[in-house]
């Protein structure tokens, strides 16, 4: 069934390039399909595409749109030096020594600090995308990769909360050397993003008043849900620290969005 989509675009591709110039990141997420290219030799974000589909609920939704879009559009004909996936299901983790070995159902990544390993039950019909399109491809799980840009920033009096679609991965550390609180949380409202905060920050038994909200992912500046936040939390940050480089033309990019895909 066609499903109506809008792209958004930031950056140039530079399609006169020589092949395999460029390394291609790519991430389903929500009702959206997210493509990033950086240069293979600098690891410099240049190029941003975002497929957003308006009725999509699932990947199985957009899955014939998809098939056409990659089959078809000169963004992906392109030989590519590496490409990386960024899957973006409801992640868990557990301490590695009583994680076993994975399923085909899951897939499982260790973080590299800690002793900590995030496993997710895969989609086997986005599985079956990429593997049929992008057979060489790695994989990372996209929570993990945010976890991983937060610990080392992490604090006894910070909370960490990124909105990916209408989900929210809420983490606390109390330092850089251990995950102390890690949860998903589905929401469809402001007043459900300030619940679940605010229900985390009361079980930590967390002081309101000392600890800073840091958000990331899919929420401007003044939105709704950063006005919100300010409801239960008196200090509200945004999180832009990647491991990335940008071009010239990212310079009003929002660095807080999208950080989990730009430092896979």
């Amino acid at each position: 069934m066609k499903n109506a989509y809008n792209i958004e675009e930031t950056g140039v591709m530079l399609y006169s390039m020589p092949q395999g110039s460029f390394d291609l990141y790519l991430a389903w997420i929500g009702n959206s399909f997210r493509v990033v290219v950086k240069n293979a030799t600098s690891g410099e974000i240049i190029f941003l595409r975002v497929y957003n589909f308006q009725n999509a609920v699932t990947f199985k939704d957009a899955a014939s749109d998809l098939k056409s879009i990659v089959a078809t559009d000169v963004l992906f004909a392109d030989t590519y030096h590496n490409i990386r996936i960024g899957l973006a299901g409801r992640a868990e983790l557990m301490p590695s020594i009583y994680y076993s070995k994975p399923t085909n159902e899951f897939f499982a990544q260790k973080l590299t600090q800690g002793d900590i390993t995030a496993f997710l039950l895969l989609n086997h019909e986005e599985m079956e995308f990429y593997s049929a399109f992008f057979p060489k491809a790695t994989y990372t799980i996209l929570s993990a990769a945010w976890l991983e840009l937060l610990l080392p920033k992490a604090e006894a009096h910070k909370l960490f909360v990124y909105v990916s679609h209408h989900t929210l991965w809420v983490a606390y550390a109390e330092n850089k050397e251990k995950i102390n609180f890690f949860s998903t949380f589905e929401f469809k409202a402001a007043e459900d993003f300030a619940y679940y905060t605010n229900l985390v920050a009361v079980e930590l038994k967390m002081d309101r008043t000392k600890t800073t909200i840091v958000l990331s992912g899919d929420l401007t500046k003044d939105s709704a849900l950063q006005k919100m936040a300010y409801t239960y939390f008196q200090q509200v940050v945004f999180f832009e620290e990647t491991k990335a480089s940008f071009s010239r033309l990212f310079d009003n990019y929002p660095r807080h969005q999208n950080i989990d895909l730009f430092s896979l």
